[in-house]
């Protein structure tokens, strides 16, 4: 039975809620004399998003995606495999609403979400969980044509990791089991996990009509490795650097102008980069243009605005 026509149905409470087709191009594979080898990258998502509105201050949200490599893979098992992305689980409460009739002014939230490791790079780390705390404060206002809003947000995140390395699926030397120590310390790849997360993005979103905008973001990734430990050895015990280097930063930038074709379908276009702050010989990565940068089209559908 369908809801009176004075009352929003239960599609309502789903708005927001998305399904994503985006292809991405590795810029750099766009020039075949930009490396020794050619090396090109196209790669396409398909990602879906469902988002509850409870009330105006409380919504939940999920998401997971899938992906494949268009082009010869570098990293999966078999090539045109199809890769699940990991699960997200969140909760937002809206603190501050900004004024209901315009809308505009300063808006703050905070959310608490869980990041679930159904995808194999996960694996790879053998990650379990990875909750997370985040608070957003926007300010929207009306500026040269519908508007402009910009934002800045922090998240803390905790991962836990069952090893403090990325974990082989066979163990590097032959026999390991035979030994007293077993295969656990010739599992490991080298790579160190994170422990802690920090991020911060700062985001500048302007809408020149009603159906366009444009969006600029820039953020940075500060994680904190798990500390090393104690090496010991039959006669000898090794203790780790008191000066190591247990940090890695990454920086990330996006600029994209969207589209609402309809309040149902959108469609954006864009370029992102997401990279380590130094290069191999430590100098500081060109900012948004480098090797990392990759340009991508987005098709959005919202299956709620059909309702």
């Amino acid at each position: 039975m369908a809801a009176p026509a004075d009352e929003p149905g239960i599609a309502a409470n789903f708005r927001g809620s998305d399904v994503s087709l985006r292809t991405d191009v590795l810029a750099i594979g766009l020039d075949k004399a930009a490396d020794p080898t050619w090396n090109p990258n196209v790669e396409m998502s398909l990602s879906a998003t469902v988002r509850y509105t409870l009330n105006p201050r409380v919504r939940f949200n999920a998401s997971s995606s899938l992906s494949r490599e268009l082009t010869q893979s570098d990293w999966t098992t078999y090539q045109g495999e199809t890769m699940v992305g990991d699960t997200q689980l969140g909760a937002r409460y809206a603190i501050l609403l900004p004024d209901p009739v315009t809308p505009t002014g300063l808006s703050v939230s905070s959310d608490l979400g869980v990041n679930l490791p159904t995808s194999k790079a996960s694996a790879a780390r053998s990650l379990i969980i990875a909750p997370s705390l985040g608070v957003t404060a926007a300010w929207s206002s009306r500026f040269a044509g519908q508007g402009l809003q910009l934002s800045l947000s922090g998240r803390g995140t905790y991962m836990a990791h069952q090893y403090t390395t990325g974990q082989l699926d066979s163990p590097w030397v032959v026999g390991c089991a035979d030994l007293t120590s077993g295969c656990s310390q010739f599992s490991h790849t080298g790579l160190r996990n994170p422990e802690w997360r920090w991020t911060g993005l700062a985001n500048a979103t302007w809408t020149p009509l009603s159906s366009v905008a444009v969006t600029a973001t820039a953020g940075v990734h500060a994680d904190q490795l798990y500390a090393l430990g104690t090496a010991k050895g039959t006669t000898y015990t090794v203790e780790p650097d008191p000066n190591d280097p247990s940090q890695r930063v990454t920086m990330v930038y996006v600029l994209e102008a969207s589209w609402d074709i309809t309040d149902v379908v959108n469609v954006s276009l864009g370029a992102q980069t997401v990279n380590s702050q130094l290069a191999p010989d430590s100098t500081y990565q060109s900012v948004f243009i480098n090797r990392f940068t990759n340009l991508y089209l987005n098709l959005q559908i919202a299956p709620a605005e059909l309702f």
